[in-house]
């Protein structure tokens, strides 16, 4: 356990040594690669040499903070980043994302004030790179959810998608059909999401929003029709393969071979650890189907300690132990 515990404090230290002996902007991508691979503490050892300086830095301390639910820590550093570097981009975003989250936090009164503040950090993006997507994404998604009161109105969102769709064509016809399965419009959804079938056949993120939205109907015929013919074609899309495991994680049909696609899934290359625990949240809800309790509940706490945000995995693990 001490040797561990000692080799654990020297491998932080030589990363944060490497820190200081290398550009930002190479430091910031190599400390993204290991939180997204599931090493967070290397990627904080590593970055935080150069947060008081480095907006980029900042930025990244900030969004892995917001990925483990720890706000107050994700606030302070996207405004230091925006303090650094009032003109990019990023920390606008993630910082919006923060003030949506206090929103759950607040009592009535202060829910309009912190959504106004949510909705003004989107805004700024969006003035600083127009053709930012993720900057319009952003602002796309505060529309199509907040209520009237605090300036959300899926009229407003279904023109700011369609700008997004002229600035990235692929993902801006994803979030346009997002919008319409918003406004309750399916049919509209489906044909959006058909139509990128069609113009981008070599994508799969049309199939993947076709096979989620007949998934929400439950529609599971057409869902696993979608899911095989794609994996027929390509056995190691693993996009298919989650789609697979969520569709029999949810329609209680195809257990096994859903349980070994989201297995497949989990032993893919270059996999991104960070956002696996919704994988492992599918893995626990068909191992309940399945009757295994306490595969289940490992299952749902592997979940939570991989993304804290989880709170389907926390109310199921609830449940659990409610039994």
């Amino acid at each position: 356990m001490m040797i561990g515990m000692v080799a654990r404090s020297a491998a932080l230290t030589i990363y944060g040594s490497v820190a200081l002996a290398q550009p930002a902007d190479s430091v910031v991508r190599q400390a993204r690669n290991l939180f997204e691979t599931g090493n967070s503490a290397a990627a904080i050892a590593l970055v935080r040499p150069l947060a008081d300086t480095s907006a980029s830095a900042a930025t990244l301390l900030g969004r892995m903070a917001w990925q483990s639910a720890n706000y107050k820590d994700a606030e302070r550093w996207l405004d230091a980043a925006i303090a650094l570097d009032p003109r990019r981009v990023e920390p606008y975003i993630w910082r919006g994302r923060t003030y949506l989250q206090e929103i759950e936090t607040v009592n009535f009164m202060r829910k309009g004030a912190v959504a106004g503040r949510a909705r003004a950090m989107f805004e700024k993006a969006v003035e600083i790179d127009p053709s930012s997507f993720e900057a319009r994404e952003a602002r796309t998604e505060y529309l199509m959810n907040a209520p009237g009161i605090a300036g959300g109105s899926i009229d407003k969102a279904r023109a700011e998608a369609n700008v997004a769709k002229r600035v990235s064509p692929v993902r801006g016809a994803l979030l346009v059909g997002r919008v319409e399965e918003k406004a309750g419009k399916p049919g509209v959804a489906e044909a959006e999401y058909r139509a990128l079938t069609t113009s981008f056949p070599d994508s799969t993120g049309g199939w993947e929003a076709l096979t989620t939205l007949y998934q929400s109907q439950s529609r599971w015929d057409d869902a696993f029709r979608i899911i095989d013919d794609r994996l027929r074609a390509n056995p190691n899309d693993n996009g298919m393969l989650y789609q697979l495991g969520r569709a029999a994680s949810l329609s209680g049909q195809r257990l096994e071979a859903g349980e070994e696609a989201l297995r497949r899934y989990l032993a893919r290359d270059n996999a991104r650890k960070a956002f696996d625990g919704t994988v492992h949240y599918r893995l626990g809800a068909i191992r309940e189907r399945r009757g295994d309790t306490q595969g289940a509940r490992s299952e749902y706490e592997l979940a939570v300690t991989l993304d804290p945000r989880n709170v389907a995995a926390k109310r199921a693990l609830e449940q659990l132990r409610g039994r």
